[in-house]
């Protein structure tokens, strides 16, 4: 596998040199390499939120920077930005951010729409996308007529759509229930095995069980790295509540 993202020496601190400075990050090296499913897992205020902040460029670091493909992001124009960002990233969230003036087949097609490609050309993709999805039949609904597991499902279709090279996915199994989560984490190991890179942040080892590699955020730091190898879900899950606990 190629080296994806590497961050180096990435480290984020807030309000600093005042009474209400926080680290959140400190030190940070790592590196994604394509085609990974990469899950990382930590208490609320560990840090996770700032780091896909600093990967998708909401934020610049402190110290430190990533590379894209060997290039720093932070070193790019506000243009070669706005491509990393629509081009390189797709985002899954866990409320969806799914636009409710807009059918389910508009919200779909967005990133079409902003990365300027005839619509008329992507039909014959979508069209499969959905059926694949099982969510041909909302096409024409809006987001107040469809069930959270619809919704997160056409937030998948339209991170596929895209044809991203890497899905960025927040808790995206938080507001569903255990059925569909897991339908939904297989959905991504689908779209990872495609070639697709996945990151996810999860506080549920369960999820982060269907990945390839975990890594642990506690204090801004990584605390640890479990890797499946050729483990199953059940003997990963099993692994990680070991390695988690200790």
């Amino acid at each position: 596998m190629s080296v994806l993202l590497e961050l180096k020496n990435i480290s984020m601190t807030y309000h600093p040199n005042t009474i209400a400075e926080v680290k959140a990050l400190s030190n940070i090296e790592l590196i994604i390499e394509q085609g990974q499913f990469l899950s990382i897992m930590g208490t609320s205020g560990s840090g996770k939120t700032t780091f896909l902040n600093i990967i998708s460029t909401i934020r610049k670091p402190t110290s430190g920077t990533v590379y894209y493909k060997g290039q720093s992001i932070f070193d790019m124009n506000e243009e070669d930005k706005a491509k990393y960002r629509y081009q390189i990233l797709s985002f899954v969230f866990q409320d969806f951010n799914l636009i409710s003036s807009m059918t389910i087949k508009e919200n779909i097609e967005l990133p079409l729409m902003m990365n300027h490609k005839e619509l008329n050309k992507s039909k014959e993709e979508l069209n499969e996308i959905v059926k694949d999805l099982q969510i041909e039949n909302i096409l024409n609904k809006y987001t107040v007529e469809c069930s959270g597991g619809q919704l997160q499902r056409a937030a998948i279709a339209r991170a596929i759509i895209a044809h991203s090279p890497i899905i960025i996915c927040d808790e995206p199994t938080g507001n569903l229930d255990t059925k569909t989560a897991q339908e939904i984490m297989e959905l991504l190991v689908e779209i990872n095995k495609r070639g697709t890179t996945v990151i996810l942040v999860t506080h549920d080892s369960y999820m982060a069980s269907y990945s390839d590699r975990l890594l642990t955020i506690e204090d801004g730091i990584i605390e640890k790295e479990i890797l499946k190898k050729n483990l199953s879900n059940e003997e990963f899950y099993r692994l990680i509540i070991k390695e988690t606990m200790s």
